[in-house]
């Protein structure tokens, strides 16, 4: 049934012009390359909105008449209130969790950018290793991945 429901949707738009006035584009169309045009994008506000690309989108932003523009400002900028926000271990610069550079070892630390990484790896270079260590499960006596001391010892 969600896949007729998509249908029904895709099948609504046949014939339907890209939102953005610019844009020549049609849904259900084919262009001159055989490909069929899909209006695929919608407009993060209203949702009411479709585009042929995410660039349409973003052309057209200023001329659509979006009801719900808070919304759509911000969706596309990544500041909801729903958006994790973490502070950088270097700097304190605050940002959502998405943008965030993290630590590779340990996903532990967060970071504004890769300067602000380097600059604090000293730091966090102890933190890190003791982390990753006492997380590391597999690790035996002897430092090798993947192998058992008891194992060994029957040997």
């Amino acid at each position: 049934s969600e896949a007729a429901t998509t249908t029904t949707a895709l099948s609504e738009r046949l014939g339907r012009r890209c939102g953005n006035p610019e844009c020549v584009k049609v849904h259900g169309q084919q262009t001159d390359s055989g490909e069929m045009t899909r209006l695929s994008i919608r407009c993060k506000g209203c949702l009411q909105e479709f585009y042929c690309s995410r660039t349409c989108r973003d052309i057209a932003k200023p001329t659509h008449d979006c009801p719900n523009t808070e919304t759509a400002t911000a969706a596309t900028s990544g500041g909801t209130s729903s958006t994790r926000q973490v502070t950088c271990d270097t700097c304190g610069k605050r940002s959502s969790y998405r943008l965030m550079k993290k630590c590779s070892r340990c996903r532990n630390a967060t970071y504004c950018s890769p300067e602000c990484q380097k600059e604090d790896w000293p730091r966090h270079k102890n933190e890190c290793k003791k982390k990753k260590r006492s997380t590391s499960s597999k690790e035996s006596s002897s430092g090798r991945p993947g192998t058992n001391a008891s194992a060994n010892a029957d040997n």
